[in-house]
């Protein structure tokens, strides 16, 4: 599935669109313009009812190509110009926290996503085996933890201050259908020997729609 942070480049080069299409609510969904010539952003949430639609719109005009911004990509030119993006964020403070974050981690961390959605579960369980067997070099599952979040991008910042930090910045997360689905998937895995043990909470993350289950090396 594709990665859910987005960045856009309007056509007059100066302003930066960030995207983030949240894998499991429109709460967690936000759109903001940072100025890179002003330093200013606005931010559009997608809990605020009147404006999601602002969203949506944007979304719409991408699939149909009819968007006056360019998609960024992560190399070259382009990958500068994100990075600008992320300077004036920084610069502004705890303002836009939780969009710096979803900035940050787009541009230096490698988080993959698989649309579990329709898999069996008996399949997401394979597939989990097969990334610890690709990392493990010798390492037990103890080495590994699993959880479950709505939120990947916060809840990795919150695991690197508070937990543990993260090998070589790799997650690989998996969107169920369910929260139940990813909590099923979870016990599974701290029944085969990954580290499950429960952290804290985020302050900013919907525990009610952790539908993604993760698997990470701990560092």
């Amino acid at each position: 599935m594709d990665y859910p942070t987005s960045f856009w480049l309007h056509s007059n080069g100066r302003i930066v669109r960030v995207l983030y299409n949240s894998p499991t609510s429109w709460n967690n969904t936000m759109i903001a313009d940072i100025n890179l010539g002003t330093s200013e952003v606005d931010l559009t949430l997608g809990n605020d009812q009147e404006k999601r639609h602002l969203i949506s719109k944007f979304n719409l005009e991408i699939a149909d190509r009819e968007c006056s911004y360019r998609k960024l990509s992560f190399k070259g030119n382009d990958r500068f110009i994100i990075k600008e993006a992320l300077d004036v964020l920084e610069r502004i403070g705890n303002e836009y926290r939780v969009l710096k974050i979803h900035v940050w981690a787009a541009l230096e961390c490698q988080y993959s996503y698989i649309n579990a959605s329709y898999l069996p579960l008996e399949e997401v369980r394979r597939q989990i085996e097969e990334a610890y067997d690709a990392e493990a070099c010798g390492l037990p599952k103890s080495a590994f933890y699993c959880g479950t979040t709505s939120d990947l991008d916060i809840k990795m910042e919150w695991h690197r201050h508070h937990d543990f930090e993260i090998a070589e910045d790799i997650v690989q997360a998996w969107v169920c259908a369910t929260i139940q689905n990813a909590e099923k998937v979870k016990q599974w895995a701290g029944q085969e020997g990954f580290d499950t043990t429960e952290s804290k909470a985020p302050p900013y993350e919907e525990i009610r729609r952790a539908a993604i289950v993760y698997l990470l090396k701990k560092a």
